[in-house]
């Protein structure tokens, strides 16, 4: 993968996407279950391993003047990792805060199809693009009303929702594209 970075001469952006399992708030729930920190501490050291890594590869990529990206839950506690606050602090990354409801995020549930989930996600980077639309007003939930009820992001949902929406990613591409040029 260093190579390839080192060798190319195309804007890079690298999205990084990494599992937030062990930082999700749902692990304080599941630590009191029987086996329960073990599971978390299993999430956290894969989680160390995958972070160690792309640390290398960031490294690679700011050298050849590329942009980087994190993405997780708002509530993710690895927003609070001292590795990842150095590295945003390292990189100046941006925080854009915005909600899946306002990017099309809906249940599949059979008895709630259609109703909006209001997923808070954050995006560290250091896009300038990409931060400011998804920081905007529009990338935050409008409020309810009889055309957006939300529901609750639980059951096969939670899975679900680890996806972006077709809306989210053509608006990460478009960022990026104004970027490029």
């Amino acid at each position: 993968m260093l190579g390839i970075i080192n060798e190319t001469n195309v804007p890079i952006h690298l999205f990084a996407s990494i599992p937030c399992t062990g930082g999700s708030k749902w692990q304080n729930i599941n630590r009191r279950k029987p086996g329960g920190e073990a599971r978390v501490a299993y999430h956290v050291r894969i989680f160390k391993r995958i972070w160690k890594n792309f640390e290398i590869i960031a490294e690679a990529v700011a050298r050849k003047g590329g942009v980087i990206t994190i993405e997780w839950p708002t509530g993710c506690a690895y927003w609070t990792d001292k590795r990842v606050t150095r590295f945003i602090k390292k990189y100046s990354l941006l925080l854009a805060n915005f909600h899946g409801c306002a990017f099309g995020l809906r249940s599949a549930r059979k008895s709630k199809t259609g109703c909006f989930i209001k997923k808070p996600w954050t995006f560290a980077t250091n896009m300038k693009q990409l931060h400011d639309r998804f920081q905007s007003d529009a990338s935050r939930c409008p409020g309810e009303s009889e055309s957006h009820v939300h529901v609750a992001c639980e059951g096969s949902d939670t899975k679900r929702t680890e996806e972006y929406t077709c809306e989210i990613t053509d608006e990460i591409h478009v960022a990026f594209e104004s970027y490029v040029n």
